[in-house]
């Protein structure tokens, strides 16, 4: 074992994770009517997980699956942009998914040749080729020593069957398993009785291998017939355990996260365009901090700062202290974590140095659960209220949290509670009680208070909780921070019980954009302005008159427009813009008679920036990834629209436009420099983003 900085920990070559397997434990064989032999990787990784653009399977169950066959080029769906996901496969439908599917999963595929069936003769070239090539391989006998009948509907005991038969030929990829090796111990569905036992066996070791999981727990449906989209999701899941992978680079973890102290296996492959292996290549694996990443290269892509060697003598550099791929085109390496990281996997001739903007590569985020570091405090008070009706119950959850506030799942831990009631006035005893955390690291306390007094219309019930824990920081995000102010004992900021007549007592506004692009057409665009009223106890108020108005006599207008509320307390506006030049819009609100009034919000109303300006460190307003739109400059408001032709970086960093777009909404950042900006899409513009608004606030 070699040992390397804190954040990666220790990492094992896989020439030594033979040796230590107590560190990769296997599946765990038992009669539980669970499968013992899923595959810990996927075949549907990496680019593999992009959208085909079938636009029948968009939102559809087996979406990503049908996606991934599309990539491997297994299904060409039935039509241009249609895959009809829930039409029955045919058997020789079937012969072209496996025989497509073959050469990705390591299966050599026999010269075509006439295997006797009489009723493909009118088939397409292509599908008797198909249908005589998995013959061949003994992936079917036909219905008979004549026939095929391609055109016969697939059931499910035929497609266990040939995925059976299909996984036997298979080479067994990184944390796949051989169908041959698997024993079916599990008896979980109770019509499988009256079935051959050619295909019991086939169910039973599809189910241990996590292929099929059935119709429901106890019932597998042998004669149901199969969809196109079932058959994508059984085709999947049957490539995980075989060699199956991208081509180019992938990387794979069996978890996303890994408690802290635990050890984690990684998975790397590499394949060329044809999906086939390329082994003994060089691979180079080092790590980034997962927040902001891209800050760790300089401007021409390379590795500056913060980066950290898994194995080889130089960081991001190919070199022979490298490890290479296995005769399969894999690396596995089992690492220790301790601190979230980005894992950056790349292979390259031996001297090739890494470059973000150049270099293929593949990369995963990996989470640790770090220890427990504070206690979060919420509740679920409703939205804007600030006191609750006598009756009513407030839920308290106090949650384990770690450094970078991830839940840790910890049981046990003590969290002592003082509750301090006060009735109309009177303080009462402090009550003392210690709680220990569940198996999700919380603790939930239901607090509430009953009227003292029925006879009376006027009573107060408070309540203020001091939360004792030992070594654990307090975090309040209560509603209204009621222990935030536990180190001076205030009891200043207490949950209040009331049974006062409601009134008004918060107007909040909304927008349904931040922003709209002024253009030249006839008609300006329109801007829809949400005003909230609610009581004290967080509940709507309808029928109240809201006065909505704004400093621009252009837009909304400073004279005022009125709306009723609706029955949940929300008024809606909808005007127009009536100029043609560009401006910002300071929006108010206010509760006619009943002395509420809103923050005011702002609503921009913009251009398109012009071609060939340039400009330095501009304060970003807002951004619209989905429209590929950045709002700039408060007393002009302009947008900068940006494609895949531009060029990114951030903070000189050359970056990719995913990772521009991350960092964009992630808040860290609040300028934008572009330069050699062009509106249209085909030029190319730079675009970097610059300060981050922890470097403003220093």
């Amino acid at each position: 074992m070699t040992v390397f900085s804190n954040r990666l920990g220790a990492i094992l070559a896989t020439t030594m994770v033979a040796s230590l397997l107590v560190l990769v434990p296997g599946p765990l064989m038992a009669v539980d009517g669970r499968p013992d032999n899923v595959a810990a990787y996927s075949a549907c990784v990496g680019p593999a997980t992009g959208s085909a653009d079938f636009a029948d399977t968009v939102d559809h169950f087996a979406e990503k699956a049908i996606d991934c066959l599309a990539y491997y080029g297994i299904t060409l769906g039935t039509t241009a942009g249609q895959f009809s996901p829930d039409q029955l496969i045919t058997r020789a439908q079937m012969a072209l998914f496996l025989v497509r599917a073959a050469g990705p999963a390591g299966v050599s595929l026999p010269t075509p040749a006439s295997r006797g069936f009489l009723d493909i003769l009118g088939e397409a070239q292509f599908v008797r080729d198909a249908i005589n090539q998995i013959a061949a391989l003994g992936i079917t006998a036909g219905t008979s020593a004549t026939t095929f009948h391609p055109n016969v509907h697939m059931d499910r005991r035929t497609m266990a069957l040939f995925l059976y038969r299909f996984l036997l030929l298979t080479r067994q990829g990184p944390g796949g398993t051989r169908a041959a090796l698997v024993t079916p111990d599990d008896t979980s569905f109770g019509d499988m009785g009256n079935e051959d036992d050619a295909v019991v066996n086939a169910v039973g070791v599809l189910y241990e291998m996590g292929v099929t999981l059935g119709k429901s727990a106890t019932t597998f449906a042998p004669s149901d017939l199969v969809t196109r989209a079932q058959m994508a999701l059984f085709m999947t899941r049957a490539m995980a355990h075989t060699n199956t992978r991208p081509a180019r680079v992938s990387i794979q973890s069996r978890a996303d996260v890994v408690p802290s102290g635990d050890t984690l296996e990684v998975s790397i492959s590499v394949r060329d365009t044809r999906f086939r292996p390329r082994p003994g290549s060089l691979v180079d694996v080092f790590s980034t901090p997962s927040r902001d990443p891209y800050a760790s290269f300089g401007q021409d892509g390379d590795c500056l700062r913060r980066v950290e060697v898994a194995f080889g003598s130089r960081v991001c550099v190919i070199d022979q202290s490298d490890r290479r791929l296995d005769q399969m085109g894999n690396l596995v390496i089992v690492l220790e974590p301790t601190d979230n990281l980005l894992l950056w996997a790349w292979t390259g001739s031996s001297g090739e140095e890494f470059r973000t903007n150049v270099t293929e590569y593949a990369s995963i985020r990996i989470d640790v659960l770090k220890p427990a570091t504070a206690v979060r405090v919420r509740d679920d008070m409703k939205p804007a209220a600030a006191i609750v009706k006598l009756g009513e119950t407030v839920e308290m959850t106090f949650e384990l949290v770690d450094e970078d506030g991830r839940p840790v799942a910890e049981s046990g831990v003590r969290i002592q509670l003082a509750t301090t009631y006060e009735t109309n006035g009177v303080i009462g005893r402090t009550n003392i009680r210690t709680h220990r955390t569940d198996g999700d690291g919380r603790v939930v306390i239901p607090l509430s208070a009953a009227d003292p007094d029925l006879t009376s219309g006027g009573d107060s019930v408070k309540v203020d909780i001091d939360v004792l824990v030992q070594a654990l920081e307090v975090v309040d995000r209560s509603s209204l921070r009621v222990v935030e102010n536990d180190d001076d004992d205030s009891t200043d900021t207490l949950i209040t019980w009331s049974e006062a007549a409601p009134v008004a007592w918060t107007l909040r506004l909304r927008q349904a954009s931040t922003y709209n692009q002024l253009d030249d057409s006839i008609l300006g665009p329109v801007n829809v302005v949400r005003a909230t009223l609610r009581d004290q106890y967080g509940d709507p108020v309808e029928a109240a008159m809201i006065q909505f108005s704004s400093d621009q006599p252009l837009g909304l207008g400073t004279t005022g427009v009125t709306r009723t509320a609706g029955v949940d307390g929300v008024a809606i506006l909808r005007y127009m813009w009536n100029g043609s030049g560009s401006a910002s819009e300071l929006i108010s609100a206010e509760a006619t008679g009943l002395d509420v009034e809103a923050v005011s919000v702002h609503h921009y109303w913009a251009v398109l920036q012009s071609g060939g300006r340039s400009a330095l460190a501009v304060p970003i307003l807002a951004s619209d990834i989905f429209r590929n739109v950045i709002l700039h400059d408060a007393r002009s408001p302009r947008l900068l629209r940006y494609d895949a032709n531009d060029r990114f970086s951030i903070r000189d960093t050359v970056v990719s436009m995913t990772a521009f777009e991350e960092a964009l909404t992630s808040g860290d950042y609040s300028r934008i420099t572009y330069t050699k900006y062009f509106e249209e899409p085909g030029d190319v513009s730079f675009f970097d983003l610059t300060n981050t608004r922890i470097f403003d606030d220093a």
